[in-house]
């Protein structure tokens, strides 16, 4: 009753107070990006990831601690922002599982230690993988790679599930990690379906060595590519529960090693976690503390709602949003001062998406046409106010060692992002279109205003682009089809960014690729990225030539991605805005933080 009250309570805020204004941007203080990666020169020596602190498991903490100092109990309360929520990410994508990678850990974690909290070397602002030097250890103690296709895995010991039926806190075992290993190749929903997706193949095979240990065999040109998915993806998951009911589909079958215990879940309302007493980790920052500090975290399920999730945060009914827009942001800090933000750029970038298979788009002066139409820096100095990127795609500035700035990119390349209507209007006629096209671009409502900016720089140059706006669900269904032909021709897309390892983006059978074409070049960077996996530095200049060859022959048509703000009040402590620890480890820092009444 407490939880439906405040659920009425938050819906309540939008009817007392004034709706907040929508869209904007504001002053890029870009966030702190990871250091140059120190892996390991060559394969058969890799330096595994930092191991996270394992003293004993019970609380140190003083009675009373001092000012500043971590404090034991009481409960941090999220919203979750999207419509459909579940509990195992072999049923639903692993976004729609905000507390599964609280209650049910993965071989490995972010490394709190370089957070912003820690030295600052990792952000933890996006989800994206962040290289090996910026995990930790979690379940795998430890791993080395034997040879071109096999690796060992040396699991924790001492680590235990939740004390519940039907395994009531035994210990967990490399059986345990095999299962779940085995159990991935046969889902059709899987963290290393990714790696699958190309070849068809699981691994070759996995052998429990004794109780802490195992080996996993793997095809050898997909060795890195799986290390990375098995070790940063895959949650571990009891062999009982999968075997007595096929998966955790229902919320009472979640059962883990986490930092968190699922005991509530009301559809449409709230998800409630609670302290794991018996967690192995200890903070990374002070070792002698065990984690986690809360009792309890909240997750409101208030889903797209946008002006009652900022009243709520407005009056601290919740303690954090990851994205506020600028505008919407600067409002709530004239009317809560107290509330703290972060800046960043925002963790998704959109384009429109061309079927490079057809006419026109199969000619590149046409795509060049349509990037020189668009004044790409004057929408971010108009449309954004200034607080946008406009070269941030295919790679975004979040990766130092890897992102090419305007200014150093090929005079060829710059050009695209400059406003020259004449010029592409020569190239239009030259492609045998001297008067235009007609085209037309899906989308549903909330980027209308963005397609029509882009849709009048079109008419300049004699492109007619008709927007048609399709129901949000018809047009996610669409949008994620793994069958590409169902858009016929411009398609309104995003994306967190677009890596050589990330091949879903470029593979033409694969809803992120709009272009329904397999990327020319793109499979020889893939295999050189793939092969020099452990020593990154090497791929680098490659990997910057793919890109601008890319931008050069036009694959989308970006739209700058604004700056945003991620704020949280007051109450939350140990805390510098991170959000993803690890890879697409979302809400991944409550185990590290506490709150202060």
């Amino acid at each position: 009753m407490k939880h439906k009250i405040l659920w009425l309570g938050l819906t309540f805020l939008i009817v007392s107070a004034f709706v907040l204004a929508s869209c904007g941007p504001a002053a890029p203080t870009t966030p702190t990006t990871p250091t140059t990666p120190t892996t390991p020169t060559t394969p058969t020596t890799p330096t595994g990831p930092a191991q996270a602190p394992t003293t004993p498991t019970t609380p140190t903490t003083p009675t009373t601690p001092a000012a500043g100092e971590p404090q034991y109990g009481g409960e941090l309360n999220l919203i979750y922002r999207r419509a459909r929520v579940g509990f195992d990410d072999a049923k639903v994508a692993y976004i729609m599982t905000p507390s599964l990678l609280l209650t049910n850990e993965k071989l490995w974690v972010g490394n709190w230690a370089r957070s912003p909290e820690g030295t600052g070397e990792y952000n933890m602002v996006g989800p994206a993988w962040p290289g090996i030097e910026n995990e930790a250890a979690a379940l795998a103690e430890s791993w080395e790679l034997v040879d071109e296709k096999d690796f060992i895995i040396h699991v924790r010991p001492d680590v235990h599930w939740h004390n519940k039926p039907p395994v009531n806190g035994r210990e967990v075992t490399a059986e345990d990690i095999a299962y779940n290993l085995r159990r991935a190749c046969d889902l059709e929903r899987c963290p290393v379906k990714p790696v699958q997706a190309y070849t068809k193949e699981g691994f070759e095979d996995v052998q429990v060595i004794d109780k802490y240990t195992l080996k996993v065999v793997c095809p050898p040109e997909l060795t890195p590519m799986y290390l990375m998915y098995i070790f940063s993806l895959l949650t571990i998951k009891p062999p009982e529960i999968l075997e007595e009911y096929g998966d955790m589909t229902d919320w009472k079958n979640t059962i883990g090693t986490g930092p968190f215990e699922l005991t509530n879940y009301v559809p449409d309302e709230i998800i409630t976690i609670e302290r794991n007493p018996d967690y192995w980790m200890h903070d990374p920052l002070r070792p002698e503390n065990q984690l986690p500090y809360l009792d309890r975290v909240n997750f409101y399920l208030i889903g797209g709602d946008v002006a009652v999730q900022l009243a709520a945060l407005r009056v601290e009914k919740v303690d954090f949003l990851e994205e506020v827009s600028i505008e919407q942001g600067d409002t709530l800090l004239q009317q809560n001062p107290s509330l703290k933000h972060i800046e960043f750029l925002s963790n998704s970038a959109h384009m429109i998406g061309m079927r490079l298979d057809r006419t026109p788009y199969s000619d590149v002066r046409v795509r060049r046409a349509m990037m020189l139409a668009i004044d790409h820096q004057a929408i971010v100095r108009d449309y954004f106010k200034g607080k946008a990127e406009f070269f941030n795609y295919y790679i975004p500035p979040y990766y130092p060692d890897l992102y090419v700035k305007y200014e150093d990119a090929p005079e060829d390349v710059r050009i695209l992002y400059e406003h020259h209507p004449d010029l592409a209007k020569e190239l239009l006629a030259k492609a045998g279109y001297p008067d235009g096209f007609e085209c037309e671009v899906v989308t549903d409502q909330p980027f209308v205003e963005p397609l029509t900016i882009i849709q009048s720089y079109f008419q300049e140059v004699g492109i007619d682009m008709d927007i048609k706006v399709m129901e949000a669900g018809a047009f996610t269904a669409l949008r994620r089809a793994f069958d590409p032909q169902q858009h016929e021709d411009l398609i309104w897309g995003s994306h967190g960014q677009a890596l050589p390892l990330q091949r879903w983006h470029w593979d033409p059978h694969h809803f992120d690729n709009y272009t329904n074409i397999e990327i020319p070049g793109y499979t020889e960077i893939y295999d050189f990225t793939m092969n020099n996996f452990f020593n990154a530095s090497l791929v680098y200049d490659k990997v910057k030539e793919f890109e601008m060859e890319a931008k050069g022959e036009v694959y989308f048509i970006p739209f700058p991605t604004g700056y945003v703000y991620r704020m949280w009040t007051p109450r939350i402590k140990g805390y510098s805005g991170e959000w993803c620890v690890g890879n697409q480890t979302r809400y991944g820092f409550p185990p590290y933080v506490w709150v202060a009444e």
